[in-house]
């Protein structure tokens, strides 16, 4: 491969859905990038896959209505990302949600 898989501008966010990764996978062989989830111990295991994983809000009990409880992560994608490529329809609250970089929502059947 000749792209830098430390593209620090690409995220997927795929929250605490870690099955999702795998739909994200052809486009991190592409591009690079970050995987964002919401657990520090799927942070672990996708590292253990060697892919590039962080988690800021450790947040394993949320799935799709994320609320005020990712303010954190948002922040940081706000500040960092040129693009996010979501896995799933997440719900933000209006008050904790991406303002800034380029927002693609990806669901089953358009990947």
């Amino acid at each position: 491969m000749s792209h830098d898989l430390q593209n620090k501008s690409i995220f997927y966010f795929i929250g605490n859905i870690p099955s999702h990764c795998a739909h994200a996978l052809p486009l991190y062989n592409m591009v690079g990038g970050v995987f964002v989830v919401l657990s520090n111990k799927i942070k672990k295991d996708l590292q253990e896959s060697g892919l590039n994983v962080i988690c800021i809000d450790d947040r394993p009990d949320l799935f799709l209505d994320l609320g005020d409880g990712v303010k954190d992560t948002i922040s940081f994608l706000n500040k960092n990302a040129d693009v996010v490529f979501f896995y799933e329809v997440f719900i933000f609250s209006y008050w904790v949600r991406l303002r800034r970089p380029i927002s693609i929502f990806l669901s089953h059947g358009n990947m």
